[in-house]
């Protein structure tokens, strides 16, 4: 993993989702044999695109909110976000070929390695695991799947350590739904 930035708890909001360019997380554990395997596929992924996204990588016992937050079940599990938003998730073990094909083909064609990269973060285009442009209809099954699966109830009768997590990810859920809402 050393070849890998490390994102944490504190630093993924920054590194990955604030990030201006496509970042591909690798959600991995020290005791996972498949990740050690994969590994150098991610690496060499990271310098054949190393003009046009970042690759990371997320030890899920040592950071377990971004596990938790993602539903991290699985190691190892590669997840592609653009613009703040997850576009691609990849779950187990899979080919070095896969990973090239997900990156190239979810990677915005405006990003190339001559095009001038800014300082500021886009504004996510996906939003409550919707593209903004969804419908009404398409929003309010978003938000009631992710208030589901985040209820504090549910998460605290499951794990209350997350208790205070499963809060704050309720408040962002009905933020975001606001905002989604008051564009239509």
């Amino acid at each position: 993993m050393s070849k890998m930035s490390e994102v944490t708890d504190r630093t993924f909001e920054r590194d990955v989702l604030f990030s201006n360019r496509p970042v591909l997380v690798h959600f991995w554990a020290p005791w996972c044999e498949e990740c050690r395997f994969l590994s150098p596929w991610i690496i060499e992924a990271a310098q054949e695109f190393a003009e046009i996204i970042t690759v990371v990588a997320v030890n899920v016992d040592e950071n377990p909110q971004v596990a938790f937050q993602y539903a991290i079940a699985l190691v190892p599990t590669l997840i592609l976000f653009e613009s703040g938003g997850e576009v691609h998730r990849i779950k187990g073990l899979t080919s070095q070929q896969s990973i090239s094909r997900m990156i190239s083909g979810h990677v915005s064609q405006s990003q190339t390695p001559s095009a001038p990269s800014s300082d500021k973060p886009t504004e996510p285009h996906h939003v409550l695991g919707v593209k903004t442009d969804a419908t009404p209809a398409e929003i309010t099954a978003a938000y009631r799947r992710l208030a589901q699966m985040y209820h504090p109830d549910k998460v605290e009768s499951l794990a209350p350590e997350y208790g205070e997590i499963a809060k704050r990810k309720m408040l962002e859920i009905n933020v975001a739904y606001d905002l989604l809402m008051r564009k239509r």
